[in-house]
């Protein structure tokens, strides 16, 4: 029986699904040399380690960013822009000039003038992680790679107040990285997709919150769906260009979601040629991030003869599909993040051979979502998922339907209710 068509989805992993605000540990009339109070000011998501060292440090209005040729083009002028939005003008210069007071030097963690301004404050050895210290009057930003640089100067933006001659920077040092590899949203839904503009705001507040992933699949693109053999025209390209260019400034992975499963003849090497030539379109744009959703079809039959002669099961026919495509394309390129894919049997805790088949016959770089016990579940437990990965054989990433409107109880209303029950531990 074909599934209901409600697999939009809003949320992967999220660490957070809150608006930033204005810092509410110094007042913007607070005196500029003098700060009475120290409280500790909120950063979201919470750091792994903060420590409030003293009293805020104020900026003047002039900064020097101290960057290299290591520094991340866009945590750089990140940097640039936090500054300037409390109305303080930056210089950008290298770490061989001359650097006067106050600077925030920003860059890998391993940079000579960055680890002497760290001190003891280490860089931790984990993806996407960094180290910020404000010593004196210099800010030092280390990342272990340029994900972490980039987080570093979004955790800048959040540690700044006031404006101008005031501005000033909160004292701390803070130690980061992210405990969920793969967070951010997919627009997924059935029903109008979203407007471009919408898109590009999406990327902006996934940079602001420190997620990175958003994974194009709206099921009313007809490239992606019902016409999904058929390459972009130039004008669809030069949108979807935009896009990929917003989400890379923002140290976001575009993944481009194809849906095949109404139409695909899993056998038929025209078929996998044309979504290698439809990959290949959006690699030529800068995409490095793709997904093969095989989500409500038929988890019984086959669309072509050819399949129903060649494979005992739908699942073995997805996984020697998948694995063309992820032998031919994924891995031949060589810097193309790990292929993802959504099995026609996406949900719930109970074993099938479905499940098993496909776990045996994937190749083992490839990731599995799925939605958790139910299709839109209540609760997701670390004892729910442990029991789905062994199902399949490996373990998962949640594919979290959350919160979706697009069917039916939920029809034309707006969901505001708090990300939760999604126990502390599934990130293990």
């Amino acid at each position: 029986m074909r599934r209901p068509d409600f697999h939009a989805l809003c949320a992967l992993l999220v660490a957070t699904g809150v608006v930033i605000s204005a810092p509410v540990w110094l007042s913007s009339t607070a005196n500029a040399t003098a700060y009475p109070s120290i409280t500790a000011p909120t950063v979201v998501p919470t750091p792994q380690t903060m420590a409030t060292n003293g009293q805020p440090v104020v900026l003047g209005t002039t900064v020097q960013v101290v960057a290299d040729s290591a520094t991340d083009t866009y945590a750089r002028d990140l940097a640039v822009q936090a500054l300037a939005e409390v109305g303080v003008s930056a210089t950008v210069v290298t770490p061989d000039a001359t650097t006067s007071d106050p600077a925030v030097l920003v860059g890998p963690g391993t940079r000579a003038d960055i680890v002497a301004a760290l001190g003891a404050t280490a860089v931790p050895n984990k993806s996407e992680g960094y180290a910020l210290v404000v010593t004196g009057n210099k800010i030092a930003i280390g990342g272990s790679d340029a994900d972490g640089q980039f987080y570093g100067v979004q955790t800048l933006r959040q540690l700044l107040a006031g404006s101008g001659a005031t501005a000033a920077v909160a004292n701390v040092s803070i130690t980061d990285w992210p405990l969920i590899g793969v967070r951010g949203t997919i627009e997924g839904f059935y029903g109008m997709p979203w407007s471009n503009a919408a898109r590009l705001d999406q990327m902006t507040f996934h940079g602001d919150t420190k997620m990175n992933t958003y994974e194009y699949s709206p099921k009313d693109d007809p490239y992606l769906r019902d016409s999904w053999r058929t390459l972009y025209p130039a004008a669809n390209l030069t949108t979807l260009q935009t896009l990929v260019n917003r989400a890379k400034a923002n140290h976001v992975r575009f993944t481009y979601a194809i849906s095949p499963g109404p139409t695909v003849c899993y056998s038929s090497t025209s078929d996998r040629n044309a979504l290698i030539a439809k990959f290949q379109q959006l690699y030529n744009l800068g995409v490095r991030s793709f997904s093969i959703p095989l989500d409500d079809i038929s988890a019984d039959s086959f669309n072509c003869y050819e399949d129903s002669s060649t494979y005992s099961s739908q699942a073995q026919g997805q996984a020697a599909f998948l694995n063309d495509i992820n032998t031919r394309f994924i891995k031949a390129k060589g810097d193309i993040k790990p292929l993802q894919m959504v099995p026609t049997d996406y949900s719930g805790t109970s074993s099938s051979s479905y499940k098993s088949t496909l776990g045996a016959n994937l190749q083992a770089d490839i990731m599995i979502g799925w939605t958790g016990p139910e299709v839109t579940p209540p609760d997701i437990t670390v004892s729910h998922m442990s029991t789905a990965n062994s199902f399949f054989g490996r373990k998962l990433f949640i594919w979290d339907n959350f919160p979706c409107n697009d069917y039916g109880p939920t029809a034309s209303r707006l969901l505001m209710g708090a990300y939760q029950t999604r126990q502390s531990g599934l990130s293990n």
